[in-house]
């Protein structure tokens, strides 16, 4: 019963796998947010920063699944990583 009010109200952390793959997808994103590496209009950064602000809000709200998929999107905009 308790688990259940906790993952309802989004206390429960994510999974530790889950964890480690949006770790890494939010630090290559960081880093071509800085760098730019495939030189995308500006655009493109605006909107990818406010994705990754979101998926950083989603993420601490428990909701990994969708987290990732926003910086999954950031990544199709910066064109890097397997969205090259």
């Amino acid at each position: 019963m308790l688990v259940a009010c906790c993952a309802a109200l989004g206390m429960l952390s994510p999974a530790p796998a889950s964890a480690q793959g949006y770790h890494k997808m939010l630090a290559m994103v960081d880093q071509a947010l800085e760098s730019n590496p495939s030189q995308v209009p500006e655009q493109s950064i605006k909107s990818c920063k406010t994705s990754r602000d979101m998926a950083v809000k989603l993420y601490k709200m428990g909701k990994p699944a969708r987290a990732e998929r926003r910086l999954k999107h950031c990544m199709q905009l910066l064109k890097i990583g397997e969205y090259r």
